[in-house]
């Protein structure tokens, strides 16, 4: 195994949903699809690699310590003229397609969210060059490990969508951290800490370098009985993509940190 590739679901998942709005002929399963295969041709993969898919699976555990946690994105959600539960249907019947024709891994339990498992998928492959594609900016915190890097399906370079985020010069984990700890307004975590036990449970909420240990044991466990698969690529939905999907180990159009990094020297530079 060479290097091991963590997508975020859920990512893609809502991407697809809403840009279906602007393409309502296009499946968003396919638009999830090929987002999906786009971002493994720009990141560049080998057999060898091992891809997972990580999915967020009920409630979140973070619910129970703030309740108040992610609580603005149903309301969000039910403003777009969308069923959401045809979508996330349509999506988990995706899921196994995939599952049934790729050899990639799809992990995901109960009150677990994709952050946990791409976080703890980057302690427990130390070894490993670690990728995460993901646009979340909590898992910036993985900035912190060497062997990890983050690919952003939202980031530019080269004329398309799909890049390497590259961490702040002397980049602090710990200062970013207390940043979220303040305030994190995209988890609807923006009351005021006021007591020592606001703090230590916006600490607990919001800190991906120390999860509850029940948490990263169940994390651990799955990922050292990931299953050796075989590929049948013609169970994959769609004419088209499963062509694309064929030539997803020999593509032409692979991202490389060094050129992530240039580009955003350049911007530094100019800024």
């Amino acid at each position: 195994m060479n290097k091991v590739i963590f997508i975020d679901w859920s990512v893609f998942m809502f991407r697809a949903i809403t840009g279906s709005l602007n393409n309502p002929n296009i499946p968003s399963t396919y638009i999830g699809l090929s987002m999906i295969i786009s971002n493994l041709k720009r990141i560049g993969i080998t057999p060898d690699d091992r891809v997972i898919i990580a999915c967020d699976k009920g409630k979140s555990w973070r619910k129970n310590i703030d309740s108040s946690y992610k609580a603005n994105r149903k309301a969000g959600r039910e403003k777009l003229p969308i069923n959401w539960d045809e979508q996330f249907a349509k999506f988990d019947w995706l899921l196994g397609k995939i599952d049934e024709a790729t050899d990639f891994n799809i992990v995901g339990a109960d009150s677990l969210e994709a952050d946990d498992w791409l976080i703890v998928g980057a302690r427990f492959f130390k070894d490993n060059e670690v990728i995460l594609v993901t646009t979340d900016s909590d898992l910036e915190q993985a900035f912190s490990y060497p062997n990890v890097k983050i690919f952003s399906p939202m980031k530019k370079c080269k004329g398309g969508k799909g890049a390497y985020k590259i961490p702040p010069p002397n980049f602090n984990v710990y200062k970013l951290i207390s940043q979220k700890i303040r305030k994190e307004t995209a988890d609807n975590l923006t009351s005021e800490i006021l007591s020592q036990d606001d703090y230590e449970k916006r600490m607990q909420i919001v800190n991906l370098l120390e999860l509850p240990e029940n948490i990263e044991n169940t994390i651990r466990e799955r990922l050292s009985n990931l299953e050796d698969k075989k590929s049948n690529i013609d169970l994959l939905p769609f004419d088209n993509l499963r062509a694309r999907f064929r030539d997803i180990y020999n593509s032409k159009k692979v991202i490389s940190y060094e050129d992530s990094m240039k580009k955003v020297k350049k911007k530094r530079k100019k800024k």
